[in-house]
């Protein structure tokens, strides 16, 4: 995974395997309410696990704040394979191929981020 803005971490992982379409859910912890959160970052991620886990069809970010007297979810972001594969017009399981292929996706990915 690419790295996370400062003040948030990662959490628990889940994962909708029972029926299909298959997802994948990663939770985050945000320190307090002055992170800078931007949807990029976490569509970026997501194009990486489409390309590397094959049968996942949606992933979903959620954060939520250490401090619990802060109640509402601030990240809820989701994503399918068809929205990810739009941004590279084409398949993202491609990418998985070999180093080199991911390696690509990686720069394709930052160039995303500079946009």
């Amino acid at each position: 995974a690419l790295p996370l803005p400062r003040g948030i971490t990662r959490g628990m992982v889940e994962l909708a395997t029972a029926d299909p379409p298959y997802g994948v859910t990663i939770n985050y912890n945000l320190e307090d309410d002055s992170v800078q959160i931007g949807e990029e970052q976490f569509l970026r991620n997501s194009m990486l696990l489409f390309a590397l886990i094959g049968n996942v069809e949606e992933v979903t970010h959620r954060g939520f704040w250490n401090n619990k007297m802060l109640s509402s979810i601030p990240i809820n972001f989701t994503y399918t394979r068809a929205d990810a594969e739009r941004v590279v017009a084409g398949d993202l399981r491609q990418f998985a191929e070999n180093r080199e292929s991911l390696a690509e996706l990686i720069k394709i990915i930052q160039m995303l981020k500079e946009d």
